[in-house]
């Protein structure tokens, strides 16, 4: 693993080296994150791509993601006070809209 002040990049390995992964992260400014993860397994002879971006104002993130595969995911993060949290997501194969898409939403209370 190796970082700076603003990138991190890192490659690991998991499943007894047979999944490899090369993973780069970079803060863009204070409001904005880029990161990026491909991966290799050997066992099936894939390999993945995931892309994704975070924008952070004072009460909230915005999250996306995507894949190779066509998944698109996208999260909201507001923060309701110094304690509460509420999180909204959804995730989509936009190759394939007619099978259906996920939603999410939690609510998280975090004890001072």
């Amino acid at each position: 693993s190796l970082a700076k002040d603003d990138s991190e990049l890192a490659i690991s390995t998991t499943d007894k080296f047979n999944l490899f992964k090369l993973s780069f992260g970079h803060t863009i400014s204070p409001k904005y994150e880029l990161a990026a993860e491909a991966s290799y397994n050997r066992e099936k002879s894939s390999v993945s791509m995931t892309t994704g971006l975070k924008y952070v104002t004072d009460k909230a993130t915005v999250k996306a993601k995507t894949d190779n595969l066509g998944t698109l995911s996208l999260a909201y993060i507001a923060k309701i006070d110094s304690s509460t949290k509420l999180t909204m997501s959804t995730s989509a194969n936009i190759k394939e809209l007619e099978k259906g898409q996920k939603f999410g939403i939690a609510v998280t209370f975090d004890q001072a």
